[in-house]
């Protein structure tokens, strides 16, 4: 793991989140207006996370997995990214930041050709893991942008 962090500089990475809404859990469904439909929610292996299986209502070869990990910690979703970057094909993918400005996340990776095609992003004590799982690709900036709009926050009980 540790070459995986020098490989994707993780010593760089924030050591807080932008997000005033730190600590609380993420809850985000892509509604009808948005092109998709929700075909299957399925419960993650962490705490309060999921990943959602959504077609586009024009055209069913297009279908997006967007997984969002919800953790006790920023510092814990860094570490859960990091352990998502380690298994990826590509060798490295490059980070995204002015795109992602604007979409309020801390810290974000996307597809090694620049196109959109995988997301990986930290936004508060969230991971959100976007990609194309369909038999065509489309670029998924946009799709994050429309998550991002409807991402629900939620104090977490203890």
């Amino acid at each position: 793991m540790a070459d995986i962090k020098e490989r994707y500089g993780f010593s760089s990475w924030p050591v807080g989140s932008i997000m005033e809404e730190n600590g609380m859990s993420v809850n985000c469904r892509l509604e009808e207006d948005t092109g998709f439909e929700l075909l299957d929610r399925r419960a993650l292996p962490w705490p309060k996370s999921y990943e959602d299986i959504y077609q586009s209502r024009e055209d069913a070869d297009i279908r997006i997995s967007v997984r969002v990990i919800n953790c006790e910690s920023f510092e814990e979703a860094k570490e859960q990214l990091a352990s998502h970057l380690s298994q990826c094909a590509a060798y490295k993918l490059p980070q995204v930041t002015g795109r992602m400005d604007a979409f309020s996340a801390d810290i974000a990776f996307g597809a090694a050709d620049g196109s959109g095609k995988a997301i990986r992003a930290v936004r508060g004590n969230a991971v959100v893991l976007v990609r194309n799982i369909g038999r065509r690709a489309i670029d998924l900036f946009p799709v994050y942008g429309m998550l991002n709009e409807r991402i629900h926050l939620a104090r977490t009980k203890k």
